[in-house]
């Protein structure tokens, strides 16, 4: 599963962009083949990463949702605003 991590100063976000970042992360996963990509999103302070853990991999002690994201969106995205990461 991918994750977002919310940051924000009142725990408010806006669908669209929860929308966006799952789209965009959807498409940089695993799971870019696919059509649906689940996206959890949690609060920075609820992840920790395991000891020995390898880049990037965390444990999560509470999501606040799911979101799912569409790779084919998140190409788009990336496309249009040419971000380079792939």
């Amino acid at each position: 599963m991918t994750i977002i991590l919310i940051y924000t100063l009142k725990h408010t976000y806006l669908y669209a962009v929860m929308q966006f970042a799952a789209d965009v992360a959807a498409y940089y996963s695993k799971a870019r083949d696919d059509t649906k990509v689940p996206v959890m999103y949690a609060f920075p302070k609820q992840l920790k990463k395991p000891k020995g853990g390898a880049q990037g991999m965390v444990s999560v002690r509470k999501q606040e949702g799911t979101v799912v994201g569409r790779p084919d969106a998140g190409k788009k995205w990336v496309e249009q605003f040419d971000v380079g990461l792939d």
